[in-house]
């Protein structure tokens, strides 16, 4: 069973997207150094976004657009990229084929997303990123 400790700020921790997402990451199929790294990047996000906006209000009033579905590869912001990374390899439950499998995540993914934009005011922009993807690590 996998616990995600991270070094935190209280004001990061309190916040249940935090904690819904990093459940999110703790339940899914990878190793354990790259679920602490996930962790630590989605408390990193928060905040980062935090800071922002308690220092710039009008920072976090832009929403991100919704996912589309398409057969063409969208740029996603680096927290779609690690939604995306622990849902794909996240046990869910059967479905009857692969397209309402991923229709079903598709649906989990806006979920987590649409939350995150509703408690943090938007998604992280460039300005919350550090150096590097995340999916690189």
């Amino acid at each position: 069973v996998f616990v995600c400790v991270c070094v935190c700020t209280p004001q990061c921790s309190s916040h249940a997207q935090v904690n819904e997402l990093k459940a999110v990451v703790s339940e899914c199929n990878r190793g354990l150094w790259w679920k602490v790294m996930m962790c630590t990047e989605i408390e990193n996000l928060a905040l980062r976004q935090i800071v922002v906006t308690s220092t710039n209000p009008r920072s976090g009033a832009a929403s991100a657009p919704a996912i589309k579905e398409t057969s063409e590869p969208q740029e996603l912001n680096v927290l779609d990229q690690i939604i995306a990374m622990a849902l794909e390899r996240t046990a869910t439950m059967t479905h009857a084929d692969q397209s309402s499998r991923y229709r079903a995540l598709a649906a989990r993914h806006d979920a987590l997303r649409t939350t995150w934009i509703k408690v943090m005011g938007s998604l992280p922009g460039p300005e919350h990123w550090r150096e590097g993807n995340v999916s690189e690590q």
